[in-house]
């Protein structure tokens, strides 16, 4: 992908991740998802099929199930590691910095 760049997300269904395995994600998805009784989030599948965990984002969800999360979300391997994605997801779009 390049700046500016789009694809257009899909939500999948909510999962709960403290019942066992669950469905891998694709890229350009994204769910809520629950970790245990008091631990949960949304997470994302971007573009290029980096995972991310949005609890550090404020997310909104619209009447149509999509969601718009901010600030950009920015995917890297680590503290000091290369940039692996870096973006926002608007209105369940995903758009490439």
């Amino acid at each position: 992908m390049a700046t500016g760049d789009t694809t257009q997300g899909r939500r999948y269904p909510d999962v709960d991740h403290s019942a066992g395995r669950c469905a891998l994600m694709e890229p350009g998805g994204y769910r809520f998802a629950r970790y245990s009784e008091n631990m949960a989030c949304w997470e994302c599948c971007t573009p290029d099929g980096s995972l991310g965990n949005l609890s550090a984002h404020q997310v909104a969800v619209h009447e149509d199930g999509t969601i718009t999360v901010s600030p950009s979300i920015l995917i890297h391997g680590g503290p000091g590691m290369r940039e692996m994605w870096h973006g926002w997801l608007e209105r369940g779009v995903f758009m490439e910095a």
